[in-house]
């Protein structure tokens, strides 16, 4: 059987980074580069037509930048629904912020680098360009995605603020929001029981 090669480029960290996906004879490559910022260990998630996602490894130096590299079979990434790839994100999994283990974050939650890249709608993806210290987790199909939030500072996301809730874990606030599969928000009423539900962060 005769494979057609396969090649396409998703945008990282506000275009300052990517991840190239390649298929050869049934076998997925993955290439992934990330300017080195310092903040700490960062990995790459691909997602895919069918609603999964797959956490392709880690981003490790070379040189000036961070790379990822990883091969994966098509039957793979078809099995966990993750083909056609239809999108990429690089997630910060452990800073450097303290030592012995980076910053604590709720219990189930991850820090999220490249927002705009969860996101849907192109105006939503411009206002996250400028939004730092994001976390996310998933839910059912889709995921949930938190922003710090300070009452009277300036909130980036203004036009999701009426479909969010607002939480605190460890001395801060965030704002969710649920995403689809797609990247674009559920409102409320679409939620089971038509009431958003509380973020409840813990630590174990």
């Amino acid at each position: 059987m005769r494979w057609k090669r396969v090649e396409m480029q998703f945008a990282l960290a506000g275009g300052r980074g990517f991840l190239r996906v390649q298929e050869e004879g049934g076998k997925i490559h993955l290439y992934g580069e990330l300017p080195e910022d310092g903040q700490g260990i960062y990995k790459g998630r691909i997602q895919g037509a069918g609603g999964g996602s797959y956490l392709a490894g880690t981003f490790l130096p070379e040189g000036k930048k961070l790379c990822l590299r990883r091969v994966v079979s098509r039957e793979t990434l078809n099995e966990l629904g993750v083909w056609p790839v239809t999108g990429a994100e690089a997630v910060l999994a452990f800073s450097r912020g303290k030592p012995g283990g980076g910053e604590p974050v709720p219990t189930g939650w991850t820090r999220l680098s490249d927002l705009p890249a969860r996101l849907g709608d192109p105006l939503l993806r411009r206002a996250a360009e400028g939004v730092a210290g994001a976390l996310i987790r998933p839910v059912g199909e889709g995921v949930e995605i938190a922003v710090p939030f300070t009452a009277g500072g300036r909130f980036h996301l203004t036009p999701l603020f009426c479909l969010m809730w607002v939480w605190e874990w460890g001395g801060a606030r965030y704002a969710s929001v649920r995403l689809d599969k797609r990247g674009w928000p559920i409102t409320p009423k679409d939620r089971p029981g038509r009431e958003p539900e509380r973020s409840k962060g813990r630590t174990d």
